[in-house]
């Protein structure tokens, strides 16, 4: 797994496997923080992912994301993949975003990942 946060337009990447990106699905997601605003780790809902490749196991669909530490949740009936940067104590916010996923269709995987943080200037440090 490869982070790239760019300063310059506050977009955070993260790349799990080197290959073509053929789609790029938005979906929700949730930055959760710290009190002091420090980035402790990402959920990012998988319904738009799963309307994409109806058929392929999310298992499958996110092994590179698995193969890199991050978990798949299921939430009420709703598939989320969670990536923890930092232990997540008891203290922590959870604010409402959004998230881009990278699929390469002909391998039907997640990529990559990128979170636009610029609007989260004020309570997001990475």
């Amino acid at each position: 797994m490869k982070v790239k946060f760019d300063r310059t337009v506050r977009m955070m990447g993260i790349e799990f496997h080197r290959t073509g990106v053929s789609l790029t699905v938005e979906e929700k997601a949730e930055l959760i923080t710290s009190p002091r605003g420090r980035l402790l780790a990402i959920r990012i809902e998988l319904r738009n992912v799963r309307d994409e490749l109806p058929d392929s196991p999310l298992e499958e669909v996110a092994a590179h994301c698995i193969a890199a530490g991050w978990r798949l949740l299921d939430v009420e009936g709703v598939s989320w993949l969670s990536g923890e940067f930092r232990a997540t104590g008891r203290e922590k916010q959870t604010f409402p975003w959004d998230a881009n996923v990278d699929l390469n269709l002909p391998e039907k995987k997640i990529v990559a990942l990128e979170v636009d943080l610029g609007g989260a200037a004020d309570f997001v440090k990475p």
